[in-house]
C-alpha cells in the first residue's frame, strides 16, 4: 500500500514536471486537467494536480477502503503515510507555483490541503456519480476554500 502511494505520488510529480516543460500545450493530459491546469487560477492548478493523483485510485475504488483499513492497522504505517501525504501536498504546491506562503501560513496551507485531499479520497470511495463527478466538485470546492482562507489570512497581516 505504501509502495503504491509512493509510486503514484512520484508519477504525479513527473507528470507535473513534464507538463511544465511543455508549456506549448502540445502534451495532452485530458480535457478536464488541461482546462484547469491552463487556467491562471492557482486553485484550479492545485485541484487539477490533486485530481490527477486521485485518478490513480479510481481503478481501485471498490477495494480502497479495505486497503486503507489494512494501512491503518499496520504498525508504523501511519507516520509513513502521513509523510507521503505531506510530500504530495508540498510537491503539488511547489510544482504549480502556489507556494508563496511563509511562516504559519506555510504550515496551515499544507495541513488544510492535506485534509482536503484525504476527505476527497474518502469521498471518492463512496462516490456513485458518473465519472466521480461529485468527488471532483468536492475537491475543487475544498481547494478553493483552503487557498481562499489562507490568502485572506495572509492579506490580513500574514507573511504571504
Amino acid at each position: 500500500m505504501l509502495h503504491f502511494i509512493s509510486k503514484a505520488n512520484g508519477e504525479l510529480k513527473d507528470k507535473i514536471a513534464a507538463g511544465a516543460e511543455s508549456s506549448s500545450g502540445k502534451k495532452r493530459r485530458g480535457a478536464a486537467a488541461d482546462a484547469a491546469a491552463d487556467a491562471a487560477d492557482p486553485a484550479a492548478r492545485v485541484a487539477a494536480a490533486l485530481r490527477s493523483r486521485l485518478e490513480a485510485i479510481t481503478p481501485h475504488a471498490s477495494s480502497w477502503p479495505a486497503a486503507l483499513a489494512t494501512l491503518a492497522t499496520r504498525p508504523g504505517a501511519a507516520p509513513a503515510a502521513a509523510s507521503l501525504l505531506a510530500a504530495l501536498v508540498d510537491d503539488v504546491l511547489h510544482a504549480v507555483g502556489a507556494d508563496a506562503a511563509a511562516g504559519p501560513d506555510w504550515y496551515a496551507k499544507r495541513a488544510a490541503l492535506g485534509a482536503v485531499y484525504v476527505a476527497a479520497e474518502l469521498h471518492l470511495v463512496a462516490d456513485g456519480s458518473p465519472g466521480f463527478e461529485d468527488t471532483w466538485a468536492f475537491l475543487e470546492k475544498g481547494v478553493r476554500g483552503v487557498l481562499g482562507v489562507v490568502g485572506r489570512m495572509s492579506g490580513a497581516g500574514g507573511a504571504e
